[in-house]
């Protein structure tokens, strides 16, 4: 059983990478959500790190998956630099083999990878084939698409997650599909679950 540590700036974040993730990763595979109760840019704190480095000797994860979101497009190279040097800061510190998911813009550009999917649930009708990668506030874009009576918020994640199709995020996601890669990179060096 390989245990995957999963650690981001809400827990709608992190339970709905999770439930992506377990489409391929599922058999053999358990899923530790870490700082439950640490959010957003609260996990800048240095007692956020520390807090980090007492659940990982408690719940001893084999790879520790770190989901922030940039809050800017690929071409804010200040706000990409400073989201990568907390990551390399807070990597030095798990003494675990980690991996860093850094979302272009928000964790909802993945949604916009699987937009279909979002159509049929939401009764929309937002355009696809978009380089997610350069879609302004992914979130407040899909709240505003979405009718009162079913008005999309962030909430929404963990059970819109598990309805995304993985191999289309990925197809459609270049900073995902990347990410996807390095992850089975990461769980080829440990053994074969069971």
């Amino acid at each position: 059983m390989i245990n995957i540590g999963l650690i981001g700036e809400s827990p709608y974040d992190t339970v709905a990478l999770k439930h992506l993730l377990q489409q391929k990763y599922d058999t053999g595979y358990r899923y530790s959500i870490l700082l439950k109760n640490v959010t957003g840019d609260h996990l800048n704190t240095p007692k956020a790190i520390r807090a980090v480095v007492s659940e990982i000797k408690v719940k001893q994860p084999d790879i520790v998956v770190v989901i922030r979101d940039a809050d800017g497009l690929e071409s804010n190279m200040d706000a990409i630099r400073h989201k990568q040097e907390w990551y390399k800061n807070l990597s030095g510190q798990m003494n675990r083999r980690s991996l860093f998911l850094l979302n272009i813009y928000e964790l909802e550009a993945l949604i916009f990878a699987d937009i279909d999917t979002f159509n049929t649930h939401y009764k929309t009708s937002i355009k696809g084939n978009r380089n997610v990668t350069y879609i302004v506030k992914p979130k407040d874009e899909l709240m505003r698409k979405t009718i009162e009576q079913k008005k999309y918020a962030e909430s929404h994640c963990p059970e819109l997650f598990k309805a995304l199709k993985i191999d289309i995020v990925s197809k459609n996601c270049t900073y995902f599909k990347e990410f996807l890669d390095e992850f089975s990179q990461l769980l080829d060096g440990d053994e074969k679950p069971t």
